[in-house]
């Protein structure tokens, strides 16, 4: 297995995701920068500024717009090939503080899902905002330019085209996902909870206790045909489930050494529509201990490397090692060969999985 690591970042990576080819790489980091990496030359292609700690991103599957928010509720949508910044959805709402935790393309990339969190004095719920890219676009020639030259539409604007399901709950909402024809949207909770929710009604029409009761959920993935997902805790486990009606298929537990999973993908070589011989049943899951306790604590003793889970037998079958902190993202690549990882302590990790991994399928790098 070949690795490159990638350092362009001064603080803790946040997410990390492929254009549809794979042959670009973002990285999203505290450091209020979005890196444009090449995975061909691992040359930095250019970087995209924010506002504050970049919270999730994602590129348009046409590899033209890049659409990425942050902790202050700010959404972005830039040109990926000059890198200029062509639009900015300020989320105001009430003087209310809030932060975009997660976006979510549907059945077409211009649809986005935006998930929100609003923390105030005596109040906390959530908002799923979704908006289309083109129309947004649209409309920025008639909105007056700030200071910088930069356009900016408001969620609160009554001109801007976008639809509210607001939900206050005790169930904070931390990541969601468009699916079933963007009429639901599966939602993973600070409370260990999965839900599925209807965007028209905006009921809850299922819900299911995945994780420890108070156990945060920290990421949520859904395979591009919407077969599986799979969500990942603070209570030291991995839940693989069918997202259709939240039965558990297999639970990756952690417990040697305890730690965060902090980030789960389930690999695209798992594809009913390619042949048996081609099919690789994994998921990749990362973490390691609280970002606070972490002082001298070496690799194994924290968790801090990538585990890879047979995702039928339950068993884990391989481990990526090399960071020295908390993995807080990963990535894996559309064709299945590159698994990338990114740390607290700001590196990201770029493996590439030889022909050892995919003929043999069982190893420990």
């Amino acid at each position: 297995m070949k690795t490159v690591v990638f350092s362009g970042h001064s603080r803790p990576i946040k997410d990390i995701q492929f254009n549809t080819e794979d042959d670009l790489l973002f990285t999203g980091s505290a450091d209020r920068y979005v890196t444009l990496w090449s995975t061909e030359t691992s040359e930095r292609i250019g970087t995209y500024y924010h506002d504050a700690a970049i919270t999730c991103m994602y590129p348009t599957k046409d590899s033209k717009y890049l659409i990425s928010a942050d902790n202050f509720g700010g959404i972005y949508i830039w040109e990926i090939s000059t890198g200029k910044r062509l639009a900015k959805i300020d989320d105001s709402h009430l003087g209310i503080m809030s932060t975009c935790t997660s976006l979510s393309f549907g059945v077409s990339d211009r649809e986005v899902l935006s998930n929100f969190i609003f923390r105030g004095k005596g109040t906390t719920h959530n908002d799923f905002k979704i908006f289309n890219v083109d129309d947004v676009l649209k409309m920025m020639p008639t909105i007056t330019p700030n200071s910088e030259g930069i356009s900016l539409a408001s969620f609160s604007s009554k001109k801007f085209p976008h639809k509210i399901v607001e939900r206050r709950t005790n169930n904070k909402i931390n990541i969601s996902r468009l699916m079933n024809n963007n009429k639901q949207v599966l939602c993973a909770c600070e409370n260990g909870l999965v839900q599925i929710i209807d965007i028209d009604k905006n009921e809850i029409i299922k819900e299911k206790q995945l994780h420890k009761e108070g156990s945060k959920i920290l990421d949520l993935h859904l395979t591009e045909k919407e077969e599986l997902a799979i969500s990942s805790g603070k209570d030291s486990k991995s839940v693989l489930f069918d997202p259709e009606n939240l039965d558990i298929i297999n639970v990756f537990e952690v417990d040697n050494p305890i730690r965060n999973i902090n980030s789960g993908k389930i690999s695209p070589l798992f594809n009913p529509e390619l042949s048996e011989k081609d099919q690789i049943r994994h998921c990749f899951i990362g973490g390691g201990q609280d970002s606070g306790s972490v002082t001298f604590t070496s690799s194994k003793e924290g968790g801090f490397e990538i585990l890879i889970y047979d995702m039928i037998l339950g068993e884990e079958v391989g481990s990526i090692s090399g960071h020295f902190s908390p993995i807080n993202s990963i990535a894996v690549s559309n064709s299945g060969r590159l698994v990338v990882s990114g740390g607290e302590e700001a590196t990201v990790r770029v493996h590439l999985l030889n022909e050892e991994y995919v003929n043999l399928k069982e190893y420990d790098f």
